[in-house]
């Protein structure tokens, strides 16, 4: 059993709705740090609220990236937690989620 301590998520690159994908993520793995990839900022705003640590736009600048995956990685654990409780003030009810279930 591997555990990973960020997951970089293209929201484009599958056929599952990408809210759908984090909700499931976040839920299975709260403490996960997610770099989303997206198209425009309404996309980075989405996924930040589903619980994305940080959103890159695409075309990606991989310096940008670098940096991303960098800042999450060093983000103390009090201030983890408290993004992860946040967004998850946010999130649909348990019952509207049906992707994990």
């Amino acid at each position: 059993d591997s555990t990973f301590d960020v997951l970089v998520l293209d929201v484009e690159l599958s056929d599952v709705d990408p809210c759908k994908v984090m909700d499931c993520l976040c839920r299975l793995h709260p403490f996960l740090a997610i770099v989303a990839l997206v198209q425009n900022a309404e996309e980075g705003e989405l996924a930040t609220v589903k619980g994305a640590a940080a959103c890159i736009l695409k075309p990606i600048d991989r310096r940008a990236l670098f940096k991303a995956v960098k800042r999450v990685l060093a983000e103390p654990s009090p201030e983890r937690i408290w993004r992860t409780m946040e967004s998850r003030r946010l999130r649909l009810p348990e019952a509207d989620v049906t992707f994990c279930e």
